[in-house]
């Protein structure tokens, strides 16, 4: 009887296992064969906080990963290495854009599909790229304005800002 209920609870113990691997693979999108994705790059002139492991999206649609992020060969733009999933084919003038999830959250790509019928093969570029723009410096603009700016001189659109109809 002892030995029916430790061979029970074993199998429990391995089928619990079992399923913690399945759902780790699942869940960290580990692809086997059959689901290779195909790489892509994109060059920006700042990867500004762009990771490993970002997502890749088509219009709010994850279809892949980006693989890494380095310098280009003459250290002026970052280049991410895009994982796409295989039944995804990009035109050619798809535009690659890095975006903020939400107001400070974590960066993407984001892609603009266009219209041409050719597609990018695998192993190919994303040729049009916008960079990462910082939220905080955007905001700060639209609140405050350019401080480097030349200060304005005219009175009379002073006086007109101010104008109390004392005439």
């Amino acid at each position: 009887m002892k030995l029916d209920s430790e061979l029970v609870v074993g199998w429990l113990v391995v089928l619990a296992l079992g399923g913690l691997v399945y759902l780790s693979l699942q869940f960290g999108q580990v692809s086997f064969a059959g689901t290779q994705h195909y790489r892509l790059t994109a060059e920006f002139s700042d990867a500004g906080g762009l990771q490993s492991g970002a997502r890749v999206e088509v219009a709010g649609v994850e279809i892949g990963r980006v693989e890494s992020v380095t310098l280009t060969d003459s250290l002026t733009q970052a280049r991410a290495t895009l994982s796409i999933q295989p039944d995804i084919r990009l035109p050619q003038d798809s535009r690659a854009a890095i975006k903020t999830a939400g107001l400070i959250g974590e960066r993407f790509i984001d892609i603009e599909v266009g219209p041409a019928a050719e597609t990018i093969s695998p192993g190919g570029r994303i040729r049009h790229t916008e960079s990462a723009t910082d939220i905080l410096d955007t905001v700060g603009q639209v609140l405050f304005g350019n401080l480097n700016a030349p200060e304005q001189t005219d009175g009379a659109a002073a006086n007109d800002a101010f104008d109390l109809g004392l005439d």
